[in-house]
């Protein structure tokens, strides 16, 4: 291997566990953030006579959005990673040349056609 196919292994990797580590601190502070705002509600009694248990509302909206963010990063980019966005290309760019190909040898097949035509005509 390498010094390039090291070097761009070890920054996938790199990426890799940034990914990881943006989920558990984004894990961190939603848990901190629920503790302060179920702090402010229940402790305080802030905003509680207006609008009840609001905090529940906002923890659960991180929370879903936290649950997005673990999908996206343990189970979508890793099924649909470079490797797999490498292969789709390859694939696409397989089916795009057979096309232009296809193109290609019926232009060419037209313009054979016409060829005969026109001397056929001419005789």
């Amino acid at each position: 291997m390498n010094n390039l196919e090291q070097h761009e292994l070890y920054e996938a990797a790199r990426r890799r566990v940034r990914q990881k580590r943006g989920v558990f601190v984004h894990l961190v502070i939603l848990i901190i953030v629920s503790v302060f705002l179920y702090i402010g509600n229940v402790v305080f009694d802030y905003g509680k006579q207006e609008y009840g248990n609001w905090y529940e509302i906002i923890i659960f909206l991180w929370l879903f959005f936290w649950i997005l963010h673990f999908i996206n990063v343990f189970i979508t980019k890793q099924f649909m990673g470079k490797k797999w966005e490498r292969a789709q290309t390859e694939k696409l760019m397989k089916k795009y040349k057979d096309k232009m190909e296809q193109i290609e040898k019926k232009i060419i097949e037209d313009e054979i056609t016409k060829k005969k035509e026109d001397t056929g005509e001419m005789e």
